[in-house]
């Protein structure tokens, strides 16, 4: 944007002022909607779980493989 504006200069009495907050503000602002759903999808995995397994250790003992699959990700090719 600033070349363009160094080769084509605006007019006289315009000024231009450019800070590309915006867009960061509404990236920040969606990571932090996907992370509290991810934390409520957690919750609501761990309930149903709870209610599977009859018990508050099992669902913590499968969850533990949860965290395996996110930092593997990106590991495997196409």
């Amino acid at each position: 944007m600033m070349e363009t504006l160094k080769d084509n200069p605006p007019e006289n009495g315009i000024r231009v002022n450019w800070a590309g907050e915006g867009e960061w503000k509404i990236t920040l602002r969606v990571f932090r909607d996907m992370g509290l759903v991810f934390a409520a999808a957690l919750f609501g995995i761990y309930f149903i779980l709870v209610i599977n397994t009859s018990s508050y250790f099992m669902p913590l003992l499968i969850m533990m493989a949860i965290p395996l699959t996110l930092s593997f990700q990106g590991c495997h090719g196409p």
